[in-house]
């Protein structure tokens, strides 16, 4: 997880996974936009890991604050083929990606794999304001219509966001 790799490769190699190989994909969201309030990151995995945000650290982009990831940490689980889900709709959306439109970063995308047959693999990607809208109603869309948490912690970082 030296070389940072273009979030289309990351995502693809995610892919290549069954649910098992997935247990311990950790998903964060942060707010690198403007900086006048704190808005908790959101951090989510399987129910089968526990979030260590430390492993996010490496993937971090040079000249992006990541001030939000100091603060409130808001956490959901979610079940290995909502994983698998949230990768199917992230690969499908990175890979017709061009750009984010030239718009100032926004938010955040980092995924992190640990501990599997996969290797390790990580990779972050940041949006514009528009985009990042869009993929967090995407990546809610993927999740159950029972992870009511999922769902709600979701809805409050973009409601905070603005």
């Amino acid at each position: 997880m030296s070389e940072h790799q273009p979030i289309a490769v990351v995502l693809a190699r995610l892919a290549q996974g069954a649910g098992r190989d997935l247990h311990n994909l950790q998903v964060k969201l942060t707010y690198v936009g403007s900086q006048l309030k704190h808005v908790p990151t959101v951090v989510f995995t399987t129910y089968y890991h526990l979030p260590r945000i430390d492993w996010f650290d490496l993937l971090r982009t040079a000249g992006v604050s990541y001030a939000n990831d100091e603060g409130d940490i808001w956490n959901f689980t979610a079940s290995p083929e909502e994983i698998t889900r949230v990768i199917a709709v992230l690969s499908a959306w990175f890979g017709q990606r061009s750009s984010s439109g030239g718009e100032s970063a926004h938010l955040s995308l980092s995924l992190v794999l640990k501990d599997s047959r996969l290797g390790e693999i990580g990779g972050e990607v940041i949006c514009g304001l528009k985009e990042s809208a869009l993929l967090r109603s995407a990546i809610r869309d993927a999740l159950d219509e029972g992870n009511g948490t999922g769902r709600r912690v979701l809805n409050l970082q973009s409601e905070l966001i603005g």
